[in-house]
């Protein structure tokens, strides 16, 4: 990817849509949660999706309970309990922060 953008530099940070397309190939949509689309709509929308599909969600700023701001996570798992809470099983890059409030480890 350093490659096709100039130099390393260039690829830190940024947008993982461009990155799953630089890597894959893989055609790519961008959601803002609140601007876009809904809570429901996006859950939805995720729930759809095949098992397979490249999923990566990001942040824009720091929450206190372990997520970071201005990163980029990958999606592994959407779930809902029952009619209970909706859940994410997020993978973080960077091996630092974790999440700390309900249903983290």
């Amino acid at each position: 990817m350093a490659y096709i953008h100039g130099t390393y530099e260039a690829i830190e940070g940024g947008w993982p849509e461009i990155a799953l397309n630089t890597l894959a190939g893989s055609p790519g949509t961008t959601y803002w949660h609140g601007i876009d689309i809904g809570k429901n709509q996006l859950w939805n929308k995720l729930i759809a999706l095949p098992e397979n599909a490249m999923l990566q969600a990001g942040t824009e700023s720091d929450d206190p309970n372990g997520i970071a701001g201005g990163h980029a996570y990958t999606v592994l798992k959407a779930i809902q309990v029952d009619d209970g809470p909706k859940l994410m099983e997020l993978r973080n890059p960077w091996a630092t922060y974790e999440w700390t409030g309900d249903y983290g480890d």
